[in-house]
């Protein structure tokens, strides 16, 4: 797999000095890790550290979502998430599996991921 040289182009920090260059690459491993997971697939947002005076929290979806809405919310925030590290992302699939983006734009993979990859 092959990073997409738009992502981060030649000077934009790519040796991790430029924060919103690592979110933008995992946001874009995340979606490919993405299609390995069959729906539907579940959404939990953690706020691990707000700005306000409000308290931390999780936010999980009441009802499941096809992997188009995923995308959908993916795409809708992909600037949020790739340039403010105040939260984790999580995205499962029970029992196949669950991805989790964390506020250090590090991906987790659990579950039986490593057997669809290699297909």
């Amino acid at each position: 797999m092959e990073l997409p040289g738009e992502l981060c182009p030649p000077g934009d920090g790519w040796s991790g000095t430029s924060g919103d260059c690592a979110g933008r690459a995992a946001g874009w491993l995340l979606r490919e890790l993405l299609a390995l997971l069959p729906e539907p697939l579940w959404v939990l947002y953690v706020l691990v550290t707000p700005r306000t005076e409000a308290a931390a929290g999780r936010y999980q979806s009441a009802t499941p979502h096809t992997r188009i809405e995923v995308l959908a919310l993916l795409d809708r925030f992909e600037n949020y998430f790739a340039s403010d590290g105040r939260h984790n992302l999580w995205l499962a699939a029970p029992p196949a599996g669950q991805l989790v983006l964390d506020r250090h734009d590090v991906i987790y993979a659990y579950g039986r991921l490593r057997k669809l990859w290699r297909g």
